[in-house]
């Protein structure tokens, strides 16, 4: 699909250029949901979770929410996110979270990654021109392979 071939290339190409990407996505398949590395899951404004992808699952099977096969992990946290958690003594989601020993796993892995940037002395991102050709190569890849979406 036109979304799976742009999340692919924009991950390539972030990798390939040490360069951050947040998005949103509307309603993404499963297939382009699995591809990202971190969520980060609101409700009105409020953390629901944040992490790493891998760990969510894991995350809501703890606080008594286990997927079922064959639904769409974007849908079902969308599903929970929108009613109100009913396990334990927490209120909100948010509160659920700040108890959970995964926030606390996350917040120790955020300061190792300040604590990282911040000890570099010099970028490591590549120049402008290299950026430039890794995103020329690509485009010329996916131009090569659907020249009806440039050109008609």
């Amino acid at each position: 699909t036109a979304a799976f071939s742009i999340v692919n290339y924009i991950s390539v190409l972030a990798k390939a250029t040490n360069v951050a990407v947040i998005m949103t996505i509307h309603q993404p398949s499963a297939l382009v949901f699995n591809m990202l590395d971190d969520l980060l899951l609101m409700e009105t404004g409020r953390i629901v979770y944040s992490g790493r992808l891998s760990d969510a699952m894991s995350y809501f099977a703890s606080v008594g929410f286990t997927n079922p096969k064959n639904i769409n992990p974007a849908d079902y946290y969308l599903e929970l996110a929108q009613q109100s958690p009913t396990c334990g003594d927490a209120v909100t989601w948010k509160e659920l979270f700040l108890k959970s020993p995964q926030f606390s796993a996350y917040q120790e892995e955020l300061a190792a990654a300040i604590s990282s940037a911040v000890a570099k002395s010099s970028p490591s991102t590549p120049s402008a021109t290299v950026r430039f050709g890794y995103m020329f190569q690509h485009f010329m890849y996916y131009f090569s392979k659907e020249r009806g979406l440039y050109f008609n």
